[in-house]
This record gives structure tokens, sequence and C-alpha cells, in this order.
């Protein structure tokens, strides 16, 4: 934002970046430093300087550790998936680096980019978070966000997407922990 400010031609920016590699830093968090909803301040303080609703990248994240003291293998698959979801709602259009193929080689640096989907080499053998990414893309393939749907609880979400060839809705639901039993009319 300090550079829209400065007065940067509008003609000349395509879309807005944001750096922000979460690591362990439950999704759902808010009005916390580095929690996703900075993005929802990034579309209010461009609007309030004039600028356009401009496509998001995250050029920088999210990254989630799985080393001794971080996550484990199934809160990183969560994790990648919630943070997905969230950030298309928020209007990110481009993941350029938050899937990191396999962990690095050794501990040093491991608790922040050494987040990998797949175990370090020479194991090289995939974590639950493949299969979440996996599924994830495939889900959601061809369609656009249509928004959050109220599910009447503080700890559901549910986000709705369309399929662009069809038209068929599509619906994202997760709880931040525990089970819910949840109904689609």
């Amino acid at each position: 934002l300090v550079y829209l400010r400065a007065g940067m031609p509008k003609d000349l920016v395509d879309l807005y970046g944001m750096d922000a590699p979460m690591f362990e830093l439950l999704p759902e968090i808010s009005n916390v430093t580095g929690s996703i909803n900075l993005l929802w301040q990034v579309r209010q303080e461009s609007a309030k300087l004039g600028w356009p609703r401009l496509p998001i990248a995250w050029t920088e994240g999210p990254f989630f550790p799985t080393q001794p003291g971080a996550l484990t293998e199934t809160e990183q698959a969560e994790y990648q998936v919630r943070y997905w979801l969230m950030g298309l709602a928020y209007g990110v259009e481009v993941f350029s680096s938050g899937v990191v193929p396999h962990d690095s080689g050794g501990y040093y640096g491991a608790e922040h980019y050494g987040a990998g989907i797949i175990h370090r080499m020479p194991l090289l053998h995939p974590k639950p978070a493949v299969a979440a990414v996996a599924t994830t893309t495939a889900m959601l393939c061809g369609t656009d966000v249509v928004g959050p749907v109220d599910t009447g609880g503080l700890t559901t979400y549910c986000l709705a997407f369309r399929h662009a060839a069809d038209k068929s809705m599509r619906y994202a639901l997760w709880r931040v922990h525990g089970t819910v039993d949840a109904t689609i009319k």
C-alpha cells in the first residue's frame, strides 16, 4: 500500500502482491499480525485510495512445516486447504509458492520453508497434504467463488463455488475443531 499512496500510476499495476508465510498460524484466527485477514485490509485501503479491485498474488507462502514441534501432518493438510479456500474468498488468484514439494534435506531452517507435502530425501513418501491438495484442485477446477454461506455457527465455515461451464454449485465446509452434522438445502 506504500506504493499506492506514493502515486504509482494505476495503469502500471495488474495485481496486488502478498507476502504472508503463515507457518503454524491457525487459518481462522483474526486480528493478529500476519493473519489472512490482512487481505481484507488490503481491499479496504486500496478502495479508500481509489484503486480498482485487482487480483491478489500470494507470492510468499503459505508454508506449513511438520517438523517436530510444528504442525502434525494432518494439520498441515487441513491448513493447506483452509488457507487456499480463504485466500480464494478474499480474491487471491495466484498462489505462486504455497506448495513446497518436499521437506528440506536437513533440519536447518526446516521449521519454516522446509514445509513440504512430501517427506525429505531419501524417503520421498507423500504426506496427507498431497491428497488434500489433489482433492481440492480436482473439486474446484473450473469454478468461481460465489461467497461465504452462513452456517449459523461461529466455528463452522462454508464457501460456495459455481462451476463456470454447467453452473452447478459446489460447497466447501469445514470446522476449526470437532465435527458437526450439516445439511445443504
